[in-house]
């Protein structure tokens, strides 16, 4: 189910359905002549219960010899634990089940399947575990082969599958670039986009290009996994955080369109990347598509509008409606009826940005942030990304500090944001303390948030979207 939500400045309204629609407009109110308009609309999928879709994955695994020794191990370390995590083995979201399905497929110069699309009850996981252990590495790299033969697999009954390459990404015989990589290989094999490709790179040398061009390319994640770290649960806590987004998916297919009833959409090349925008041809009418969100996660999009000269009055600006695939049930699901998104038209238009509209912003830097850390092998990169997203929210709070001022819940997000970004290069140097960290920021968010909401009613109206996003982005860490 999904619940629409939509405020501009105080206006706030619901429609009770379990996805979430959030849109902050920029300015309280807007003027009455001829103008932009713009909004950040946030989608946030809510966890239900502690069931879960069935998973149908295929791991294409490179077992060329530049993968030998620690690689190899590495790659077998990472499957056992996908198909065996004695530390949570209680825990749905953090092993395969009965439910799920696998396929193992290896490739060098030829390609072999190790196990085919096999139901991971006892037996299944006997069988995997036995193909994983008798991985050896041999020959060059042909990661075309590999690929085509893992989308053989693709499984026409499952609600959601992924496709999981695991490489040091150094290929050698067929297609080797990218973008070719994509056009020939994935949209030919999976032409309408049913898989969700993740890269696992191994080794400090792999060509992190290829790697993360592919997850990008097929909505998934990419992650370095260092095989020569002497600290195993570095590794295993990377890897366990994408097996952890695997099985917490709860929607897939999700299309949301928006229908202006005034003005025209302004949309360009950059906006809304890997949401692939749809944009009609009198620019009212706006589509986007979501591959997939797991529990608790959320997306997010600005939308521009110019709007036509107009009177002072509260006027419908849009309608919004969605259609998605609720993957526990495996039903498809649809909003009952458009929702009406409003804004208000003022002689008197607001001078300074809505202190919500601020709070999105800097939670977009955040996760953006977090995002692209995550995918750097170098801990002096990772530092520089981070960096760029502090000294972002820095100038935000330059730029509009009478907004920030009038507005407790902003100034805290924004230090605590900061505060959390750098707390990201722990993780590389110790798990244990970027857990600690992560755990101080969370309490001194929630005894802000407390004090604030229970002083400022009108605080408590809007805070609970922002502490969602916040509390994701901060626990996904721990």
């Amino acid at each position: 189910k999904l619940q629409f939500l939509y405020f501009i400045g105080s206006t706030l309204t619901r429609a009770e359905m379990g996805l979430t629609l959030s849109a902050t407009g920029k300015y309280y109110a807007v003027p009455v002549g001829k103008t932009d308009h713009e909004a950040s609309v946030t989608v946030t999928a809510k966890k239900k219960s502690t069931d879960r879709a069935p998973v149908s994955l295929i791991a294409v695994i490179d077992v060329s010899g530049s993968m030998e020794n620690t690689r190899i191990k590495a790659v077998q370390d990472s499957l056992r634990l996908l198909i065996n995590n004695p530390v949570m083995k209680d825990d749905p979201t953090a092993t395969l089940s009965a439910a799920d399905k696998l396929a193992i497929v290896l490739y060098e110069s030829k390609v072999e399947v190790a196990l085919p699309l096999t139901v991971m009850d006892d037996a299944g996981r006997e069988a995997a575990l036995k193909a994983i252990g008798a991985m050896t590495a041999r020959g060059r790299t042909n990661m075309e082969k590999g690929l085509r033969k893992g989308f053989e697999f693709l499984d026409k009954d499952a609600i959601y599958q992924a496709l999981w390459l695991f490489t040091d990404g150094h290929s050698n015989e067929g297609i080797t670039d990218p973008t070719e990589m994509y056009q020939k290989v994935v949209k030919v094999c999976d032409p309408h986009g049913k898989a969700v490709i993740s890269t696992f790179g191994y080794g400090d040398d792999h060509n992190t290009d290829l790697l993360k061009s592919l997850a990008t390319y097929g909505g998934g994640h990419y992650r370095f996994i260092n095989s020569t770290s002497p600290t195993a649960n570095v590794m295993e806590t990377n890897f366990a955080h994408i097996i952890g987004t695997l099985l917490s998916v709860t929607a897939v297919d999700i299309n949301v369109t928006i229908t202006l009833h005034m003005g025209t959409f302004i949309v360009t090349d950059t906006d809304f990347a890997g949401l692939r925008p749809k944009l009609s041809a009198d620019g009212k009418v706006l589509k986007l598509f979501i591959k997939d969100m797991i529990a608790d996660q959320s997306r997010m999009f600005r939308i521009t509008t110019t709007l036509p000269e107009g009177k002072e009055e509260e006027v419908h600006l849009a309608s919004i409606i969605a259609t998605w695939t609720d993957t526990v049930k495996g039903t498809a699901q649809e909003t009952e009826k458009p929702y009406t998104v409003i804004v208000r038209r003022s002689k008197k238009p607001s001078s300074n940005v809505d202190p919500n509209f601020l709070s999105v912003m800097i939670i977009e830097i955040t996760q953006k942030t977090l995002k692209k850390a995550s995918m750097e092998t170098e801990k002096k990169k990772m530092q520089q990304t981070i960096d760029k997203g502090v000294e972002e929210i820095k100038k935000l709070q330059a730029e509009h500090a009478d907004a920030m001022a009038s507005n407790e819940t902003t100034k805290s997000m924004a230090e605590f944001s900061m505060a959390d970004m750098q707390d990201m290069i722990l993780m590389v140097e110790n798990d244990v303390n970027a857990i600690a960290a992560a755990s101080k920021t969370l309490a001194q968010l929630e005894s802000s948030w407390a004090t604030q909401t229970s002083t400022n009613p009108y605080s408590a109206s809007f805070s609970s979207q922002h502490q969602t996003m916040m509390v994701h982005t901060i626990t996904g860490k721990k």
